[in-house]
């Protein structure tokens, strides 16, 4: 199947607010919460963040009681505050809603963020609580994530859900999230673009009532592990036809072997797959925060209205591009490195990679007659 029927008819309009079916009986009692007064941006980005100690360049990875040196260590944001970085370093108004513990690790990143053009109005600082730590081991093209969750709670922003609030929404779908639903009713309704993704079970019971809030979302970004479980399907093919009954655009993403979508949406189903982009130069040092990466871009394409497979290949780039740094965050690019990136690949003639991506020199030249 091809593209043709699904040339970014999904993205946000400037008439947005909807009446629709799948808002009924969703809404249950509003939490307690923040409010978005006077705040109108591109994308809102609401989760859980983390510090990320990323440790990479090992020789090999140690057995038990064995000792490995690893040529790299960085420290910085991780989880959702990374979509957050990416988003910001495409040039989109990005506001964080997160919450912070006031130890070292929560001052770490709260730093951090601070040198982004990440906006922090939304972003608690619980005094007593602890910032949640990852430790991602980056080892033969992927890597190994050990982390200590917190019990800090992200309070959910209510919206004043006044026309043109809030043009995005990306979240994290969590077991036992039920409080995030009635946001995501009021940001659907009102004609947001709601973009969700899922963590990694750890408990291994893949309760399907997670998704459950796919019901007002518009895009689902799972990886190939995770859509696999929580669909019962085989291939990430066939978990992004499934994930497709429930949300207008399913996107998996499986790494180094590509993201394949699916999409039910308008005059015929339509299946999309784009394959991993090369770098063109700096090797591949870690995988950390690369979906995250892959998300916020594909996002940013949907914003600006690009053709779903040009989305699709665009956050590829970016994903491949994040894979030379340490940490997603870090790693993503922004548009001098895309810019570098084009050169390059107009340097080595390659006509499949120019072909495909020859929507990236408007969007460059867009970027230089705004800057």
């Amino acid at each position: 199947m091809t593209t043709e029927d699904f040339r970014g008819d999904d993205a946000p309009k400037d008439d947005r607010r909807r009446d629709d079916d799948r808002v009924k009986d969703e809404r249950g009692e509003a939490a307690p919460s923040l409010t978005l007064q006077s705040l109108s941006v591109d994308v809102l980005v609401v989760g859980v963040t983390y510090l990320d100690v990323v440790v990479a360049d090992l020789d090999e990875f140690p057995g038990p009681g064995e000792e490995a040196r690893a040529g790299g260590l960085t420290l910085c944001p991780g989880g959702i505050a990374t979509r957050a970085v990416a988003t910001a370093r495409l040039g989109l108004d990005t506001v964080l809603s997160t919450s912070l513990g006031t130890d070292r690790a929560g001052a770490l990143v709260r730093a951090a963020l601070g040198q982004e053009a990440v906006r922090l109005d939304l972003a608690d600082d619980l005094a007593g609580a602890s910032t949640p730590v990852t430790v991602s081991v980056a080892h033969d093209g992927d890597r190994r994530m050990f982390t200590r969750d917190s019990l800090a709670p992200v309070r959910q922003p209510r919206m004043l859900l006044d026309d043109g609030m809030c043009r995005c929404i990306m979240v994290d779908l969590r077991p036992g999230q039920d409080e995030i639903l009635p946001l995501l009713v009021d940001v659907w309704t009102a004609g947001a673009y709601v973009v969700a993704d899922v963590g990694w079970d750890p408990s291994g019971i893949w309760d399907p009532a997670v998704l459950k809030p796919l019901s007002v979302c518009d895009l689902f970004t799972p990886n190939a592990v995770e859509a696999m479980a929580y669909t019962g399907a085989d291939t990430p093919e066939d978990a992004a036809r499934r994930l497709a009954e429930q949300v207008p655009l399913a996107v998996v993403t499986d790494g180094a072997r590509g993201v394949h979508a699916a999409s039910l949406e308008g005059t015929r189903p339509c299946e999309v797959f784009v394959p991993a982009v090369t770098a063109y130069g700096p090797r591949q040092r870690d995988a950390t925060g690369a979906g995250d990466v892959f998300g916020a871009a594909l996002v940013a394409g949907t914003l600006w209205g690009l053709p779903l497979a040009d989305r699709l290949a665009f956050g590829a780039l970016c994903a491949a591009l994040s894979l030379s740094s340490l940490g997603g965050a870090p790693g993503a690019p922004g548009w001098t490195e895309l810019q570098r990136w084009w050169s390059r690949a107009l340097q080595q003639g390659d006509s499949p990679v120019l072909s495909r991506y020859e929507f990236l020199d408007s969007l460059l030249a867009d970027q230089r007659c705004s800057a």
